[in-house]
């Protein structure tokens, strides 16, 4: 059983901190641990929305297995200086990726 995924809009770094903090609040996690690593995870992501993509939407399910985080951003993809990070994918596995 999960409940419904709540989709949060990301367009800025301040929407980033906003989403970052209703997605922590609203799952109901008690405060420290695993409430902040999820609150940091989710608000770096955003960030990176923010700043490659320019906007997308982070979507948030909690069920009875834990919570699932989906990010959605029509970003450029992974720009040519940080192909070096990503070794084993070629050009043509990275443009099926964003396909």
């Amino acid at each position: 059983m999960s409940s419904p995924a709540a989709t949060h809009q990301v367009t800025d770094r301040g929407s980033a901190d906003r989403v970052s903090d209703e997605v922590s609040n609203s799952l109901g996690l008690a405060p420290g641990g695993f409430r902040e690593a999820l609150r940091t995870a989710i608000r770096e992501t955003a960030y990176n929305v923010a700043d490659w993509a320019g906007s997308g939407e982070i979507a948030v399910e909690r069920s009875t297995d834990g919570v699932g985080v989906v990010v959605l951003d029509r970003g450029p993809g992974i720009p040519a200086t940080m192909r070096a990070a990503f070794p084993e994918l070629n050009d043509e596995e990275l443009r099926q990726l964003h396909e």
